[in-house]
């Protein structure tokens, strides 16, 4: 047995786990974010704020740190949302998370 061609087949399979595992979480969050529409709303307002010019969008970040509602984390998370395109592909995953429900349930109503 080749142990080099083992130790990379079981890197890959870690591999898999884990990024499965965070598809995973991220559809769950998707799913979460249909169930409520205000997050829904929310993260409309994300990915249409992520569209605008870099200045815009650095400018409402600079607003919003300057409020101190949020701690270093949560600001990280907004910027990784709306300067670093995380906004506009979770809003992306939900829509795309939304015509698959809305197409089954066409297919279960066609079906009864």
């Amino acid at each position: 047995m080749d142990t080099r061609h083992n130790a990379v087949g079981q890197a890959l399979a870690g591999r898999f786990r884990t990024d499965l595992k965070s598809k995973t979480k991220l559809l769950a969050a998707a799913q979460r974010c249909l169930d409520d529409e205000r997050c829904y709303k929310f993260f409309d307002m994300l990915a249409s704020i992520a569209e605008l010019h870099e200045d815009v969008r650095t400018g409402y970040l600079e607003e919003i740190t300057s409020t101190g509602d949020y701690d270093e984390d949560e600001m990280a998370a907004l910027r990784r949302l709306l300067l670093e395109g995380g906004a506009a592909a979770f809003k992306h995953l939900v829509d795309v998370v939304r015509d698959i429900r809305v197409h089954q349930e066409i297919d279960q109503m066609l079906a009864a």
